[in-house]
């Protein structure tokens, strides 16, 4: 027998001591880290942690675009470092450790930068770690717990029941409950802002939303130390996500700087700059955010659009919209949701003439289906008379319960009041909706496949198999069209559907109606409080894109112009370079790096400078390996040895790096002249370029200049800006494709 050995009592690990063996209080099983005494243990979690380590370089020199990286984050780099999270705890300090390096893995890890804030609000909550890990906890329990012992033992661990274990997956539950903010009460449902709910019952993606609105709270308390940012608990981060997904690419990495704290102003810099100085670069007032915004005369002409009406308002505006850009919650937003809360509906009414089988049409019908914040939905059921002498009649119809307002929703529910109503009469039921998503969730309850209780509206659909599941009769559903007029007909059967659909979807949208008094004053007061929010956020949200770009703009040009005068291209001695007179393909070259690749460039080389009357300037070796590409050639790589480029027809997918691949170009380029006899200067300065404005390895030859202004093009092309200080911005550039004014390369075959 070999050990480790384990037990879950201290008698049996005692016995097993005694008798040699290496007992353990922990153990991985399937991956998660399984505790099996009262000591808290996690060394298997704290190791997948730790491992994440090489991660993010690999993540940060990733090709793909920010929002494909924010997806790997929740798909892969969180299930691989927390998996099974929900069974066991972890300190805030490792989950701050993964929040740091997701931040580096970004790329967005400038000065300032704030993670919780990058993570948990740019993005959606649950891209934060720690808010993953919370929500694993609650699809976990949902998904496998018992709900009477959970909400009991919760409850009794909430109120100080010491004959409970501390050591438990109730006990992890109730402490990410208590992260949050949540109340358990005696019955062990929950209670937040937003109203009472149960852990169970409640839908996933109110659930979702709940646990944003926490999140929230538990990110402003984290950050109420930046004097700018001390009330973001009365901002709207999902309206500042809307208006990011608005904008191009560049622009929502420029606005992020502005949400995540980065963007820094000289009031901020002369902190760690030695002789710096807090004065407005543009206007030498003292420097600030605000002052950069909204009172820089430099920038006055930006504010211009900005309404006067508006404009009055932004001296007394909450700082984190006016010199951060986070838009304003409506002050009527969380009253709007506990009232949607507070929805109640009449139990299902009994049907006192019932001959024959029953017939019920239902339809939802939802005001102002295109803005979450501001929907309302109702829905009904119509029952269908087969005779044509008995008319038919609404015999249920009122707003939908929840904070979730859909008009899919509605029709949901719709189908659930039909199955109440019908469950109480021994006769077939036949239900008619226009809804095809619908009737395809129904058919497959009815085909036995029961709901997942972490799926879509899934607390609807768990009514609804509960209401199948002792139906006395048969229950048949069917598709009927949507919005068709009767002389549209083609046979009585589509004329009935049509006209009792049609008084469906009337009685939905008269249910609209059926609300408490001072519903619609208060609808009205929420619907104008949001449109206000908005179109001020929007406003001020403009202004600071705006000024942004200029000021990224104007920062620019005078140094790209202070480096063109300071840093132009050295005169090049006139012994500096001699042409190849006689082309030979020298063996000492072929033997390291094979015939065909020397031969291609040297034939390249030989092709461009024999014989022409060019002066000699100084080209930089990324200008040549560019042009080699633009002619046609593929260069040589170095993986395991050297070979021709053109022999890895997957070249492309590996995902070189350019400045990997010039050095390999010009390491053979520059040995297979020193072979050939030709003595060639080499020297680190400034090329002759418009693109490439910084100081580089650069070869001495006469150089066809049209070439060189093609090969600026292209990289003007590929980086619109140009090159600048460093050669960073060239990691990133593509293989350049053969252009159609170069000529093709001549091999010799001398």
């Amino acid at each position: 027998m070999h050990g480790p050995f384990l037990s879950i009592s201290t008698e049996g690990r005692t016995l097993l001591r005694t008798q040699g063996f290496k007992v353990v209080l922990g153990a991985k099983n399937l991956g998660a880290h399984v505790q099996l005494s009262r000591k808290h243990t996690n060394s298997a979690l704290q190791d997948r942690i730790l491992d994440m380590t090489d991660i993010w370089p690999r993540l940060r020199l990733s090709a793909c675009r920010y929002g494909n990286k924010i997806k790997a984050l929740v798909t892969a780099a969180w299930p691989r470092a927390l998996h099974a999270i929900a069974a066991n705890t972890v300190s805030d300090a490792s989950f701050q450790k993964l929040r740091a390096g997701a931040v580096k893995g970004l790329g967005v890890d400038g000065a300032g930068v704030n993670a919780w804030i990058q993570l948990g609000l740019i993005e959606q909550a649950t891209v934060d770690p720690q808010c993953w890990a919370i929500l694993q906890t609650f699809r976990c329990i949902r998904d496998c717990g018992d709900k009477g012992r959970v909400l009991k033992m919760m409850s009794a661990l909430a109120y100080g029941d010491a004959t409970q274990p501390a050591n438990s997956f109730t006990m992890t539950l109730l402490a990410r409950v208590q992260f949050l903010g949540w109340h358990v009460t005696p019955q062990g449902t929950l209670y937040d802002c937003l109203g009472e709910f149960c852990l169970f019952s409640c839908c996933l993606t109110e659930l979702r939303m709940r646990i944003g609105w926490a999140w929230q709270m538990v990110v402003a308390q984290q950050v109420k130390h930046r004097w700018g940012l001390r009330d973001l608990q009365f901002a709207d981060p999902t309206d500042t996500r809307l208006w990011l997904a608005g904008l191009s690419y560049d622009d929502q990495a420029l606005f992020q700087k502005c949400l995540n704290g980065s963007h820094i102003t000289q009031d901020c810099k002369v902190h760690c700059q030695e002789a710096g100085s807090d004065l407005c670069p543009f206007c030498q007032s003292v420097d600030s955010r605000f002052h950069r915004f909204w009172v820089c005369e430099k920038f006055e002409p930006l504010r211009a659009t900005l309404p006067d009406s508006l404009r009055k308002l932004v001296a007394d505006a909450p700082e984190f919209l006016t010199c951060y850009g986070w838009s304003v919650r409506p002050h009527t937003l969380r009253r709007w949701y506990a009232c949607l809360h507070q929805i109640c509906v009449p139990p299902p009414p009994y049907l006192l003439e019932v001959t024959g089988d029953l017939h019920f049409f239902t339809d939802g019908s939802c005001l102002n289906q295109h803005d979450a914040s501001c929907r309302v939905a109702s829905w009904s059921v119509v029952r269908a008379w087969t005779s044509a002498d008995t008319p038919s009649e609404v015999i249920d119809s009122g707003p939908l319960p929840g904070m979730l307002q859909s008009s899919y929703r509605a029709e949901i529910y719709a189908i659930y009041r039909a199955l109440l109503i019908g469950r109480a009469h021994p006769v077939r039921l036949f239900l008619w909706t226009d809804c095809n998503a619908v009737v395809k969730r129904f058919l497959r309850l009815q085909r036995g496949l029961a709901p997942r209780p972490n799926s879509a509206h899934a607390d609807l659909w768990l009514a609804i198999a509960e209401c199948l599941s002792d139906f006395p009769h048969e229950v048949t559903i069917t598709k009927v069209l949507a919005h068709q007029k009767e002389q549209h007909a083609c046979s009585p059967l589509e004329d009935w559907c049509i006209r009792n659909n049609a008084l469906a979807d009337k009685a939905a949208l008269l249910a609209q109606w059926r609300r408490p008094e001072g519903f619609w004053s208060e609808y009205a007061c929420h619907v104008n409080a949001v449109q206000a929010s908005r179109d001020f956020s929007r406003a001020v949200q403009q202004v600071i894109l705006a000024i942004s770009k200029e000021v990224v703009r104007a920062m620019d040009e005078p140094d790209v112009e202070l480096r063109e005068e300071l840093c132009c291209s050295p005169e090049v001695p006139a012994q500096a370079c001699r042409t190849i007179s006689a082309l030979h393909i020298p063996p000492a070259a072929t033997r390291w790096y094979g015939d065909g690749v020397v031969r291609q460039i040297l034939s390249w080389y030989w092709q461009n400078t024999y014989g022409n009357e060019f002066p000699t300037v100084w080209v930089s070796q990324f200008q040549l390996y560019i042009d080699f590409l633009l002619a046609g050639g593929v260069g040589p790589i170095k993986l395991t040895h050297w070979q021709a480029g053109s022999s890895r027809p997957e070249l492309e997918l590996l995902n070189i790096p350019f400045q990997r691949r010039t050095r390999w170009f010009c390491k053979v380029l520059k040995e297979a002249l020193r072979h050939h006899g030709l003595g060639i200067s080499y020297q680190y300065c400034r090329p002759v370029s418009r693109a490439l404005n910084l100081h580089t390895g650069c070869l001495a030859t006469p150089w066809p200049p049209d070439r060189l202004a093609a090969v600026d093009d292209w990289i003007f092309r590929m980086i619109p800006i140009g090159v600048h200080r460093n050669s960073k911005a060239l990691d990133s550039l593509p293989t350049a494709r053969p252009h159609a004014d170069f000529p093709t390369i001549w091999i010799s075959t001398c």
